[in-house]
C-alpha cells in the first residue's frame, strides 16, 4: 500500500485489530486509484461508500456532504435501497435537526448508537428501521476545523460497532479528505 496519507495514518492502522486494518488497508487502495484516474465527484463518492459497504460488510454507507451555508447535510452516495430512491430526489437532513448526521456535522465528533430502538438518540423514522447501530463521522478536509461532510456507517446487527471501528472510519473520513483535496482542487466537498 502506498502511504499517500502519511505516517499517522500508518501508525493509527497498526493500533487496529487485524480484521479492520484489513479492511481500511483495502479501502484505502481504492481511494489510492481513485486519485490515478480521472473521475467525477459523482464515482467518488459512489464507489467510496460501495467499497466501504462490501469491505467492512455493513447494512449500509452513506456519503453526506454539508451545503454552503451550513444548514443541511445532502446525501450524495448510499447503499441502501432508501439512498438510492432519495439520492435523485435531493435528500436532504437539516442540521439544527436531532439527527446523528446532524450532531457530528454541528460538533465535528464522531457519534454511535449501539442499539438503536433503545438509546436516548434514536429519532422517529420507519426508513431506518433496520439500522441497529449506526456510527456517523466528520469528514474534514486539511487543515480545516469543520466538516465539509459526514461518512454515516450502519449495521443492522445491536451493538455492532466498538472504539476500534472509530478509529477506522476515523482513518477512512481522513483519507477520503486528502483524496478528494487531490482530485478535485479548486471544487468545494460538496
Amino acid at each position: 500500500m502506498n502511504d499517500m496519507f502519511g505516517n499517522a495514518i500508518t501508525n493509527k492502522l497498526e493500533t487496529l485489530p487485524p480484521q479492520l486494518q484489513n479492511a481500511c488497508q483495502a479501502t484505502i487502495v481504492v481511494i489510492e486509484q481513485l486519485v490515478s484516474q480521472p473521475v467525477t465527484t459523482n464515482q467518488f463518492y459512489e464507489t467510496l461508500v460501495k467499497t466501504i459497504h462490501t469491505v467492512f460488510d455493513l447494512y449500509s454507507a452513506n456519503l453526506y456532504t454539508i451545503e454552503a451555508h451550513g444548514r443541511w447535510a445532502v446525501l450524495k452516495a448510499g447503499t441502501s435501497d432508501f439512498a438510492q430512491l432519495a439520492i435523485p430526489k435531493g435528500h436532504r437532513l437539516p442540521l439544527d435537526g436531532l439527527t446523528l448526521v446532524a450532531k457530528v456535522a454541528k460538533t465535528n465528533q464522531s457519534f454511535a448508537a449501539f442499539d438503536l430502538g433503545q438509546d436516548e438518540t434514536e429519532y422517529a423514522s420507519p426508513v431506518f428501521s433496520p439500522v441497529k447501530s449506526q456510527l456517523v463521522v466528520p469528514i474534514m478536509l486539511p487543515n480545516e476545523d469543520t466538516s465539509v461532510g459526514v461518512l454515516d456507517i450502519q449495521s443492522d446487527k445491536h451493538k455492532a460497532f466498538e472504539e476500534a471501528h472509530f478509529v477506522a472510519f476515523s482513518i477512512i473520513a481522513t483519507c477520503i479528505a486528502h483524496a478528494f483535496r487531490d482530485i478535485f482542487p479548486n471544487k468545494s466537498f460538496q
